[in-house]
């Protein structure tokens, strides 16, 4: 909810700067601009939610058939004792 506040009343900062001030003439109005800037946004948004947890599961699939157990492959020194009983 934070995360969505601060974006929500960031976009009304801007909103209302650009409608108080435009640096220039837009070509493309605002009410044909905006939603699709906003629907950019909403897609980005699913599209990260979903390929992040895939791309860690898949780095971690990948790892497994590479490399096997990592652990395994961690030498011990002589003096210490497992903590296993």
């Amino acid at each position: 909810m934070i995360r969505l506040g601060a974006f929500a009343g960031i976009l009304a900062v801007m909103a209302l700067w650009e409608w108080l001030s435009p640096r220039r003439h837009q070509e493309i109005g605002r009410l044909r601009r905006w939603p699709s800037n906003l629907g950019i946004i909403a897609l980005n948004s699913v599209v990260v939610r979903l390929v992040f947890p895939a791309a860690a599961v898949g780095t971690a699939l990948l790892a497994e058939a590479r490399a096997g157990d990592f652990c395994k492959h961690l030498k011990r020194r002589p003096g210490l004792r497992s903590r296993r009983r």
